[in-house]
């Protein structure tokens, strides 16, 4: 489903708008990353799981660094993420490229993998490896509820910043 359709524009975005708008306070995050993933389900129904387990990981990862004590521990944990993050990339957006890419040089036959893009790949992995970034710089201030965590990559919103140690933060 693209954001111009009009199963988007006049289903989609109106019903999600007012599940959002009638759901209490305390359950609109909730609602946000419900409508985010049934975004990317209607669009890339086979792609729900990989997504959803690229964010459980992310959380992880990130939960993990912001933790960490050392700072080698911490350099390791953001160069993990962003291979992992950036590899979910490479392999889907450029996987074919480099093979074809290789078959040229080796005059070998290569059999491409001819993959479905998953909607939204790079927006995903760029707001993730940001995600990672703002915890190991310290510039991301993370609640008690790894659900918060969840919204920011497949939605791109609402995790805790603060620009300074003095700053009580805000909501993005």
């Amino acid at each position: 489903m693209s954001v111009t359709s009009m199963v988007f524009l006049f289903l989609f975005l109106p019903l999600s708008l007012a599940v959002y708008h009638l759901a209490g306070d305390s359950k609109k995050d909730y609602v946000l990353l419900v409508i985010s993933m049934l975004f990317y389900s209607l669009c890339s129904l086979p792609y729900i799981l990989l997504f959803s387990a690229a964010i459980v990981i992310n959380i992880l990862v990130g939960r993990i660094l912001h933790h960490a004590k050392h700072i080698t521990v911490k350099r390791c944990l953001l160069i993990l993420g962003i291979i992992l993050n950036t590899g979910l990339l490479v392999y889907y957006k450029y996987s074919d490229f480099i093979l074809n890419t290789w078959g040229n040089i080796t005059s070998t036959e290569v059999h491409l993998r001819m993959l479905t893009l998953p909607l939204g790949i790079s927006f995903f992995t760029f707001k993730a490896i940001s995600y990672l970034i703002d915890i190991y710089r310290g510039t991301a201030v993370l609640v008690k509820n790894p659900f918060h965590d969840a919204l920011y990559c497949p939605s791109g919103t609402r995790y805790k910043i603060r620009s300074s140690k003095s700053d009580s933060g805000k909501w993005l």
